[in-house]
């Protein structure tokens, strides 16, 4: 198959040394000077290496999305607007997009593609665990056992998840809607705001605490609240048609039926328990917070903002939510709430269904029953 790739980071790399062991990789890059056509893949697990092969590595999108059949955008949420604006010009209609992963309200931002019959679709969670060894020749990864992904339109899943599961050699199950992967941003919110809810930017701080490895009690309880808020949207979305019953609450994902162990189950998974913080250490020792880190934009405007646009179409009230979103909005200066109402003059740079010309929740059902 001939398979381009946007995003050269841990994920795209991860990708394109898998793929190009047997398939025509083209690889999107700001730094192609950095590649030469070998990539080497490092089996995490089994400390096996392999070499793929890269067809072309170039920074030109033109080049790699041109001629291609399957197309994999590795980015940060906040910057696929703008790359899909990028690409339009030079896609056939044929090509299948994906997103890795594809949470953050995907199909808001690619609405452009949708209403011109593309086929994209999103892997649920990321397809591996991976790093960067050296950049453009090594990458180190860790492969999920199995994959799930929801496209639009929902009649292509099955067929999608098929052929994902035969690329990867991979088991890959097919969602009913994108909608149970967009509802996924309650972790991170949780825990940022319980560390940080009184702080003020540019504050010093003394220690930059492992992210899960300390989890606290306090984070837990506020995960619950927000996951109740979710879950009441996505019962009030099933009813509308909408299908969320494959959306897992945290309780059953992390089989934590409390707050005390929910901290317990994320406290104790090796792989996460040296992530430190989204933190900048200055030349005095101390910590500042890092606003601009991808824990905070990706977890509000881009995940938490569209619960809350959400509740909006459905005038449901989310309490937790409402704070939780203030208290971020207040700390970057942001205006996204005025007299209590979502209406603030900041909200337009929110990735939320309603700046995506979905008004009503007459326009949110056609949306997801294409």
């Amino acid at each position: 198959m001939k398979i381009g790739i946007i995003g050269s980071g841990n994920l795209g790399t991860a990708i394109a040394a898998d793929l190009g062991r047997k398939h025509e990789v083209k690889l999107y890059s700001s730094h192609p000077e950095n590649f030469t056509d070998k990539l080497i893949y490092i089996d995490d697990t089994t400390k096996a290496t392999y070499t793929g092969y890269v067809h072309l590595v170039s920074s030109s999108y033109e080049l790699v999305v041109s001629d291609i059949e399957m197309l994999f955008i590795c980015l940060p949420t906040f910057l696929i607007k703008d790359t899909i604006t990028g690409i339009i010009p030079f896609l056939d209609n044929s090509v299948k997009i994906g997103f890795v992963p594809g949470a953050g309200g995907i199909e808001y931002l690619t609405k452009e593609l949708i209403d011109r019959n593309f086929t994209i679709f999103g892997f649920e969670r990321v397809p591996y665990v991976a790093r960067i060894e050296e950049y453009g020749k090594s990458v180190s990864a860790s492969k999920k056992n199995n994959y799930r992904i929801a496209t639009i339109p929902n009649g292509e899943a099955v067929e999608l998840a098929s052929c994902i599961a035969n690329l990867f050699n991979t088991p890959c199950q097919p969602m009913k809607q994108f909608m149970a992967m967009t509802l996924t941003p309650t972790l991170h919110t949780s825990r940022l705001f319980d560390l940080y809810q009184d702080y003020k930017a540019g504050e010093e701080l003394a220690e930059n605490p492992y992210f899960y490895g300390e989890w606290r009690d306090s984070a837990s309880t506020i995960c619950f609240e927000l996951d109740r808020e979710l879950h009441t949207i996505a019962r009030e979305l099933q009813k509308n048609g909408i299908m969320t019953d494959e959306l897992i609450p945290y309780s059953v994902h992390y089989e934590s039926e409390s707050p005390f162990a929910l901290t317990q189950k994320l406290q104790s998974i090796k792989s996460l328990s040296t992530i430190k913080g989204p933190l900048v250490q200055k030349e005095n020792g101390k910590y500042i917070v890092d606003l601009a880190s991808r824990y905070f934009i990706e977890s509000y405007p881009y995940r938490l903002a569209i619960v809350k646009g959400l509740a909006e179409l459905l005038k449901i009230q989310v309490p937790k939510t409402d704070e939780v979103l203030s208290w971020y909005s207040q700390l970057e200066e942001k205006e996204y709430y005025l007299g209590g109402s979502f209406v603030g003059k900041d909200i337009s740079e929110c990735n939320i269904p309603q700046n995506s010309g979905i008004i009503t929740l007459k326009d949110l059902i056609k949306l997801y029953q294409i």
